[in-house]
């Protein structure tokens, strides 16, 4: 099994704000959002972002708590120490992270470690066999029939899957073929409940066949 994660709706998690905290954090993220919207849709998931891009400090606006797993920072998602530990136990040297200091709204800096968390892989594993996904042919798809994007069925959120050979081993990915998700392993999943890690929730869960 693996898991379509979300942020979490529950208000103390979804009521929450922050902004760069200095001119040059400022500059970093404007930097940032020009070189990502200069991409293809096809080319935002799976890679290492510029490590001059990120931030090094955001303040929060909204919301007096950090989370294991934040995704209301300015410049992406954000994740404790605790939780990069697991995801480099299960997957070493796979995925980018990148320090970043989150200072409460009067200025003084939250206790611990924080990292900006980019998923690094993009892989077309998606299974259609348990029929919950139809293909949705991209530009030219007469023509080109490997341009194509796997859409969830109405209804269809029960008969997902994956092919189980090419997610082994893995503690988190995109699919090539459905970027709009971030995918979690059941490693990474069962890691993270079962140290209590909070700010995310499952969207919906997929087979391994």
């Amino acid at each position: 099994m693996a898991v379509a994660v979300q942020s979490s709706m529950e208000p103390q998690f979804a009521d929450c704000r922050s902004e760069p905290a200095g001119d040059d954090d400022k500059a970093r993220h404007e930097a940032f959002r020009k070189w990502f919207s200069s991409l293809r849709s096809d080319q935002k998931h799976g890679l290492r972002y510029p490590e001059e891009l990120f931030p090094r400090a955001v303040r929060l606006l909204r919301g007096n708590r950090l989370y294991d797993f934040n995704s209301f920072i300015v410049g992406g998602a954000t994740v404790s120490d605790s939780f990069k530990t697991i995801v480099e136990a299960i997957e070493p040297d796979v995925h980018q992270f990148e320090p970043v200091e989150i200072l409460r709204k009067d200025g003084t800096p939250f206790e611990g470690q924080y990292w900006y968390f980019v998923i690094a892989t993009a892989i077309d594993a998606i299974n259609p066999v348990r029929e919950g996904v139809y293909k949705r042919g991209g530009y030219d798809f007469a023509n080109h029939p490997e341009r194509y994007s796997w859409v969830i069925k109405a209804g269809g959120q029960d008969k997902l899957a994956f092919y189980k050979d090419k997610i082994a081993g893995r503690a988190a990915w995109h699919d090539s073929r459905m970027s709009v998700h971030d995918f979690w392993s059941d490693a990474l999943h069962d890691r993270a409940i079962a140290e209590g890690m909070e700010g995310w929730a499952v969207a919906h869960r997929w087979a391994e066949i």
